[in-house]
């Protein structure tokens, strides 16, 4: 007979923030390798449908369903940035107007502190010169690799991103299975419920967001 250790509360507690303390140094030690991961899942959950949809209601083989989401889900997400670009190009187009308003407006912030804290006009302008080619000199190099960085970063995500979204479409029986086998068979139905449950919510909250994105945008037009 296996005997339950009852332990204090102070001493679970003490477990859960230990707990908890590793799982956030975990993550910030290999954020760079989570974040591609959980992303790639979220991406996967959302997919799941069309997955299904393909594989059992059409016959497509598992391979082909996995790479058909996922060429589809790229080809959405750079319908989406093309859309933006447009967005963008419609306000480069206006770029004088916000220059000319952006230059009245700190014209009256130079007025502001010339009648409050009597500084001339040309002070508050060589000093904001001065901080500027310091801040340009001291930070030029840092701001260049920080931004190659970036790019590099980028390039690598979206090359990653889509090749976990497709293993965990093919292999997500696998990994079913795999949480199947570390709990007893008796709390299987709990697990499929759960489960279920999580890919509603995450269902919901990136379509929320998707709904979100074009409704703001059709309300910028």
């Amino acid at each position: 007979m296996i005997r339950t250790i009852k332990l204090p509360f102070y001493a679970k507690l003490s477990f859960i923030l230990i707990s908890l303390l590793c799982f956030a140094f975990i993550f910030c030690i290999g954020k760079d390798i989570i974040t591609p991961v959980l992303m790639a899942f979220l991406f996967a959950v959302l997919l799941l449908p069309l997955f299904t949809l393909l594989n059992v209601r059409l016959k497509f083989p598992r391979h082909l369903a996995a790479i058909t989401c996922v060429l589809i889900f790229a080809a959405t997400i750079i319908g989406i940035l093309i859309f933006i670009s447009y967005e963008v190009k419609d306000i480069a187009n206006d770029f004088d107007t916000i220059k000319k308003n952006t230059n009245t407006f700190i014209t009256e912030i130079h007025k502001f502190v010339k009648e409050n804290f009597h500084i001339s006009i040309g002070e508050q302008k060589k000093y904001l010169d001065t901080v500027t080619k310091d801040s340009v000199k001291n930070s030029g190099a840092v701001t260049l690799g920080s931004a190659i960085l970036s790019i590099t970063d980028l390039l690598l995500d979206c090359t990653i991103i889509p090749i976990y979204t497709f293993l965990f479409l093919l292999y997500k029986d696998h990994f079913i299975l795999f949480l199947a086998k570390l709990i007893s068979k008796e709390n299987h139905p709990a697990l499929k419920d759960i489960l279920g449950q999580i890919r509603v919510s995450i269902n919901n909250y990136i379509v929320s967001l998707l709904i979100e994105m074009i409704v703001v945008s059709v309300l910028t037009v």
